[in-house]
């Protein structure tokens, strides 16, 4: 069964590799560098302060801890225990893969970027969904920036489900503890949270 899925995971990453073209080569490096994206970082927070003011502070504050976790938990923990190569670095498939940015660390399961995007998709849609309903596109981002990484040949599609999951998961922790302490502490900045639902 593992094999099967180990080969299904090959096959996937090889068609969506064996895509490539000079045109979308340059569009997905793009999409891929995290400078890309300081843009879009920096119109979540003047959209937060313009309606939230000064409860902005406690939001980013709460979401640069949970990247900072999220980023540590999948380079320090999860990538040395598992030393799955990149794609770009199996010998194997060196004849048949199209590597346009170069390979990164020697590892790649799971994927930081697809693990930080859905953190910050998944929290941000866990706080202000019911309000701001347009928050799920950040989903779709998260999704593109993980789609880029396979075809640049840094990551199998299943890094990018792991890291997804990894981001998903520790979002989700992340949103319980910041209410929870909303509740059992109701004189401390997170009361934001009942102000913002």
């Amino acid at each position: 069964m593992l094999e099967t899925l180990k080969e299904m995971d090959r096959t996937l990453f090889l068609f969506i590799n064996d895509l490539n073209n000079p045109i979308l080569d340059s569009v997905m490096i793009v999409i891929s560098e995290k400078a890309t994206w300081i843009p879009l970082y920096l119109g979540i927070i003047g959209f937060l302060i313009y309606r939230y003011g000064k409860k902005t502070v406690t939001i980013v504050v709460t979401i640069a801890i949970l990247i900072t976790a999220v980023d540590q938990f999948c380079s320090q923990l999860v990538k040395p225990t598992f030393e799955r190569n990149r794609p770009c670095n199996a010998r194997d498939l060196q004849p048949y893969i199209h590597v346009p940015d170069g390979c990164g660390g020697q590892y790649g399961f799971v994927s930081n970027h697809a693990a930080n995007c859905f953190a910050l998709a998944t929290f941000m849609f866990l706080m202000f969904n019911y309000r701001h309903p347009k928050v799920k596109w950040l989903f779709i981002w998260a999704g593109i920036v993980g789609l880029s990484r396979i075809y640049l040949a840094a990551h199998y599609p299943a890094d990018i489900a792991g890291g997804a999951m990894v981001g998903i998961s520790f979002a989700t922790l992340a949103y319980y503890f910041y209410t929870r302490v909303a509740t059992i502490w109701p004189d401390n900045p997170f009361i934001l949270v009942k102000a913002l639902r």
